[in-house]
């Protein structure tokens, strides 16, 4: 089985309901400037980036892991739980997890995120691993070859290269997890609205907190249709 390369950020489960008859969606972007474009692509062909999620250092195999072993189980127990939402029903249990975990997700899981990750691992890096040099000095080994910077520039690759998994960590934060669960769910049709909804690159609305009174998501689950999530009750 091929290892899949294109790690999407948003899944293509998520965009095919926005795809029309031909089973294309439309795409607008700003590739060139200001001026905005857009065509037609396919759900698969949008909305993600080679090896976004590789684990770097690794064979293909094992560098995919987080792709391979996590967004692809998010994502497919987030489209079956997106489908009993649909027809009303009220989930439980772990389709109700399944289903906060993927809207956690998609509040941490963008490139931009990823980003923020490693730039914190190198930052982490900079600041931490100088401080061994003392260490390195009193206790080198004579068998080892590799003087002390080739050492730290080991090590921080490899710090930011695991931070992958830390975001990994992240998105399996219970406590998040088990706070979307317990708040209110509603999906509301929007059809008779005088515009259709659209998604894009970060496509879920949210509060910072969860624990407020006031805490709220907002996601767009098609043209016609919108899932709220609320602390307070929805009226």
């Amino acid at each position: 089985m091929s290892i899949p390369l294109k790690h999407h950020f948003v899944p293509s489960f998520f965009l095919e309901r926005w795809a029309a008859h031909d089973g294309n969606l439309i795409q607008f972007s700003r590739p060139f400037g200001p001026e905005l474009k857009s065509k037609p692509v396919h759900p698969n062909a949008t909305a993600f980036e080679l090896r976004l999620y590789s684990i770097g250092g690794l064979p293909d195999d094992l560098a995919q892991e987080v792709e391979t072993e996590f967004f692809s189980l998010v994502d497919y127990q987030a489209a079956e739980a997106l489908q009993r939402l649909e027809k009303g029903e009220t989930l439980e249990g772990k389709p109700r997890s399944a289903w906060a975990k993927f809207l956690f997700t998609l509040m941490t899981r963008m490139p931009s995120d990823i980003r923020q990750y490693k730039l914190i691992s190198d930052q982490l890096a900079e600041r931490i691993l100088p401080k061994f040099r003392i260490f390195y000095d009193e206790y080198m080994q004579a068998s080892e070859t590799r003087d002390f910077d080739e050492l730290v520039n080991q090590v921080a690759a490899n710090f930011t290269n695991r931070s992958i998994l830390k975001m990994r960590s992240i998105m399996n934060n219970r406590h998040h997890i088990d706070a979307i669960s317990a708040f209110e769910w509603k999906v509301i049709d929007t059809s008779s609205a005088r515009h259709e909804l659209l998604t894009s690159d970060r496509p879920i609305i949210h509060t910072n907190v969860f624990g407020h009174a006031h805490s709220h998501i907002v996601l767009p689950i098609g043209p016609n249709k919108v899932f709220l999530a609320a602390k307070d009750k929805i009226s």
